[in-house]
Formats: structure tokens, sequence, C-alpha cells
């Protein structure tokens, strides 16, 4: 989860650098998402500009607000699922890969 202040349009102006360094540290099948926080405050980002910039990055994206809760348990749910699926797509890609690889050769005397 990469968090921006929605009522701050610094925070947002963070985000691609903040989603670079994710993607230069961590595994290719890392699932992101944005989250725009105080979701219930004077919005300098708005929801649209958020969303938008979420999916052009391949990106989940919530909207929370910690002080009433809102949306921080459906963003982590939705987070979840999404995760558990990926794991288990990468994990397939991964069997088929073995099943698919040529089976060691025998050794046949000598020493190699």
């Amino acid at each position: 989860m990469i968090v921006y202040d929605s009522t701050s349009r610094e925070t947002f102006d963070s985000l691609p650098k903040w989603l670079q360094q994710v993607e230069e540290n961590a595994d290719e099948h890392i699932v992101k998402m944005i989250i725009a926080t105080k979701a219930d405050g004077e919005v300098a980002v708005p929801e649209a500009e958020g969303k938008t910039f979420a999916e052009s990055h391949g990106c989940l994206f919530g909207k929370t607000s910690a002080l009433s809760g809102d949306g921080v348990m459906r963003s982590f749910q939705e987070l979840s699922a999404r995760v558990l699926t990926t794991s288990e797509v990468v994990d397939e890609k991964r069997e088929r890969l073995l099943l698919n690889a040529p089976a060691p050769s025998e050794k046949r005397g000598g020493c190699c």
C-alpha cells in the first residue's frame, strides 16, 4: 500500500517517486494499491485523479478515512484478495515450469 493524504497535493505529487522505489525493490509480482487517506477532509486531490493515477500504474485504488474508519476494511480486503489470487497464479506458473523442465540427466561413470 502506498498512501497519500488527499488533503495534501504535495503527498500526491510524491506518488511517482514512492512507486518507483517499490518497483525497484520489490518482487515483479507484487500487488500495489494506492490509498487516499483523509477522505472526510477538505480534498485537494479529487478521487478521480487518484483512481486515474492508480489505474495508469497498474495499481488498485482505495479511499479511506482513519477518523470514521470508512473504506479501511474494504481496502484491506480488496488488497488481500488480489494478493491471494496473484500468489496462486504465480505458483501455478512455477509448477508448470517445473513439470515441463527436462529431467536431470543420470550420471554415467566418469567424473561429471
